[in-house]
């Protein structure tokens, strides 16, 4: 069953299950953003999808329920319950594969100016050796609940994870398809295609554009917000069984809400930020357990 909330007459954002392509395809999927009908998700994770960081691993959500509140808000429950697992000519790699996996990761994440060389070095190793990367069940860490709502482009994501069991902290990805989205204005900087990093820490005036339409989204953390307790990094990738681009929002809070402002960019957004109205963000939380 599909949702929608709208935020223009061009553009909406969307839950659409049967989306799902790439390693990504077995975990649950935030809202998806369409553009003139063009639903832009690749293997994407859209927006708002919360993700569990607990030590080295990173624990990804299956669907427990999803209900529209309202026209213009959609709830969503979802379980911590999925691992990336690996695996070579069909077989699964054991648990200590997996690790030493992400430390890799880790390292790759923090050169970003080799890792689009390092990311063609994988692809290719990965289809010689027929490796495969599939996000699959395991032992659930708790629930946490998304509120979406929608308003002057601009949707507000409300999360409440105090259900979540253990120490860690919470990821929310906000990604579109990376094959339309080629452009990233970090900072005062202009990076195009290849040369945006897979992976990078980033200010929170980070846009990403879809150059054919002029249309960008950025990421607002609200006047009430602690920035200290927050941090963003942005990436694209566009490789086997890749395609996306998006921004990251992570936080030591477990109950807590940001923005994601979508609009069109001017040819002078580099002299400055867009107008973003955070006012909108600062309302209550409604993070009331249904």
């Amino acid at each position: 069953m599909n949702l929608t909330l709208p935020l223009s007459d061009t553009l909406s954002l969307i839950h659409a299950p049967a989306i799902a392509e790439g390693k990504t395809a077995l975990m649950a999927k935030g809202l998806f953003l369409c553009e003139q009908d063009q639903i832009h998700a690749g293997e994407s994770a859209g927006f708002g999808l919360p993700v569990w960081k607990t030590g080295q691993h990173a624990v990804f959500p299956s669907l427990l329920s999803v209900r529209m509140l309202t026209p213009h808000v959609i709830e969503k429950v979802y379980r911590l319950d999925r691992v990336a697992m690996w695996r070579i000519c069909g077989m699964n790699m054991p648990r200590i594969f997996r690790a030493a996996m992400e430390k890799i990761t880790a390292i790759y994440m923090r050169l970003p100016a080799r890792q689009q060389s390092l990311l063609s070095i994988r692809d290719a190793l990965c289809a010689l050796f027929r490796i495969r990367s599939a996000m699959l069940p395991s032992r659930s860490h708790g629930r946490c609940r998304v509120l979406y709502a929608v308003a002057a482009k601009q949707l507000k994501v409300t999360v409440d994870g105090r259900k979540l069991r253990g120490r860690g902290e919470l990821i929310l990805l906000n990604e579109a398809s990376g094959a339309p989205f080629t452009r990233l204005y970090f900072g005062r900087r202009i990076l195009e295609g290849r040369d945006i990093p897979a992976w990078q820490p980033c200010p929170f005036e980070t846009v990403f554009v879809n150059p054919a339409t002029g249309l960008g989204f950025a990421l607002i953390v609200p006047p009430h917000a602690e920035p200290a307790r927050s941090r963003l990094a942005c990436g694209r990738e566009i490789a086997r069984g890749l395609n996306w681009a998006g921004l990251a929002l992570t936080t030591s809070q477990r109950r807590f809400s940001y923005g994601v402002s979508f609009q069109h960019i001017l040819p002078n957004y580099a002299d400055g930020p867009w107008s973003n109205d955070e006012n909108a963000l600062s309302a209550p939380m409604d993070t009331t357990d249904s």
